[in-house]
């Protein structure tokens, strides 16, 4: 085999001089290498620590910020990083405090409709379970807002038909008490909400019964003192009032029985003279002797007596009977007068003087006639009383007391004045407001039942008027005042 030696040695120059040439090229890489790496090395570490404070910032530790501090781009970078960081820690704050707040808004308006709905329940058991009707109005008093079921058992009617139409309370209302009530209710639909009872009146119900209503009716004021509603209660007073009617009755035949001495004393009287004027009568037939004109007299006179008689037991029996539902016109001065002829012969009789000052006519006031005269013979009973408890003796020849009757009927007043006044020593101070309480009595035991100035002033105020009493010198003074009675409700 024959070697090129000239090519043997152009191989191993070609060798030799890519050697060095690699050996230069891994050198100049290395160089260049390590260049670049001093040259960059101000940009890539900066960078990255951004990129890790990013990344501690995104993980949530809000408090982190970039220590970052070059004078070039980078620092500028860095620093807008750290602003964008404050940025958007302030926003996340204000979003957790709007959160924070709209957490306690909607928990509070949870708490705050539960308590509206407990509220509610109270409200609709008291409503349904009170005796009575509870209403809720608009301040025109065009429009219903509640009724509670209560208005079904006393009206007898749905509540949907109050709903559907307001007014129709109203017709169910007896035709003889609708005109006042609807006249109450122009005068508080007006504004004028300083009484807040309405007139009792009654309702008729769908199948002929009859309820007693006493009806209120109050404003709901905002702070500012507007009327934004109107509410009120109805109240069937149907047995209140019978239990009254029954108590007034027992108490006129407790009257009629204290009155039976000086009304058997003055029945006597004319029977005394029937049987006299009879007497003679028989004696002068007897005697064959009995001219018509005597015996026109005597028998005129036995006409005359039992006239006097019948009308005595004929104003006993009126007395007695149970008062009229409807309220007339009735004159104070025919029930003074009436009262007084059951007592005067009983309070002669006790050594009571009684006087009287009363106009001949008086202007009529509404009410019943025979309830009138029960508060008047209350007055007067609780006054004999009063006289006769009174200690210490009569002087002989003087009467134990006087009991004054006296009414004034001023035409430029609305109201009519009734005063019984009486020389009994007066009420004690510290019993006075007690004193038309029911079953009070300063009367020692056996001697009262405590229901009779009761009665009376409830038969007052059911009358529209007033009761009041005040010691005077000597004794006690009762002042009844009476509402005239208009002059398009009829006669007296």
């Amino acid at each position: 085999m024959v070697i090129d030696r000239d090519r043997v040695h152009a191989l191993r120059s070609v060798s030799v001089l890519t050697t060095f040439f690699l050996i230069g090229s891994v050198i100049l890489a290395v160089f260049a290498i390590a260049g670049f790496a001093v040259l960059t090395k101000p940009i890539i570490f900066p960078l990255l620590n951004l990129r890790r404070d990013a990344d501690v910032i995104a993980s949530g530790n809000l408090d982190h910020r970039s220590d970052v501090q070059t004078n070039d781009e980078i620092g500028d970078m860095a620093a807008a990083f750290n602003s964008m960081a404050d940025t958007v820690a302030a926003k996340i704050q204000e979003v957790t405090a709007s959160r924070d707040a709209l957490h306690r808004e909607v928990e509070d308006r949870r708490i705050a409709e539960r308590t509206l709905r407990e509220s509610e329940e109270r409200f609709r058991q008291l409503a349904e379970n009170i005796r009575g009707v509870f209403w809720v109005g608009s301040p025109d008093w065009k429009q219903t807002l509640y009724i509670s079921p209560g208005y079904e058992e006393v009206w007898g009617r749905s509540c949907s038909s109050l709903y559907e139409d307001p007014a129709s309370w109203l017709d169910a209302i007896h035709a003889e008490d609708r005109e006042r009530v609807v006249l109450d209710l122009e005068k508080k639909a007006g504004g004028d909400l300083s009484d807040p009872a309405f007139p009792e009146y009654r309702v008729v119900r769908p199948d002929g019964s009859v309820r007693w209503v006493l009806a209120r009716a109050f404003p709901i004021r905002t702070d500012e003192g507007e009327v934004i509603r109107i509410a009120g209660i109805a109240e069937d007073i149907t047995e209140a009032r019978e239990n009254q009617a029954h108590l007034i009755q027992v108490s006129k035949l407790a009257s009629l029985g204290e009155m039976a001495t000086g009304a058997a004393h003055e029945i006597n009287q004319p029977l005394n003279v029937i049987r006299m004027a009879a007497d003679a009568v028989t004696l002068q037939m007897k005697a064959g002797d009995l001219p018509p004109d005597f015996l026109e007299t005597r028998m005129e006179w036995i006409a005359s007596q039992a006239q006097r008689a019948a009308d005595i037991i004929d104003r006993m029996r009126v007395f007695g009977r149970k008062p009229a539902e409807k309220n007339t016109r009735i004159s104070c001065a025919e029930a003074v007068r009436g009262a007084t002829s059951f007592l005067q012969e009983q309070l002669r009789l006790h050594g009571i003087d009684l006087s009287l000052a009363i106009p001949e006519t008086c202007r009529p006031v509404m009410g019943d006639f025979v309830q009138m005269e029960q508060v008047i013979l209350n007055l007067l009973t609780n006054a004999r009383d009063a006289i006769e408890e009174k200690p210490g003796p009569v002087p002989e020849g003087e009467t134990r007391g006087r009991i004054t009757v006296r009414i004034e009927d001023d035409p430029a007043a609305n109201h009519i004045k009734l005063a019984v006044k009486d020389t009994g020593g007066g009420i004690p101070e510290a019993v006075l407001p007690s004193i038309f309480d029911p079953f009070f009595t300063t009367k020692e035991i056996g001697k009262g039942t405590g229901v009779g100035l009761s009665i009376t002033y409830g038969i007052v105020t059911e009358m529209g008027g007033t009761i009041s009493v005040r010691n005077v010198e000597g004794g006690a003074k009762f002042t009844v005042t009476l509402p005239v009675a208009d002059s398009e409700t009829g006669p007296a």
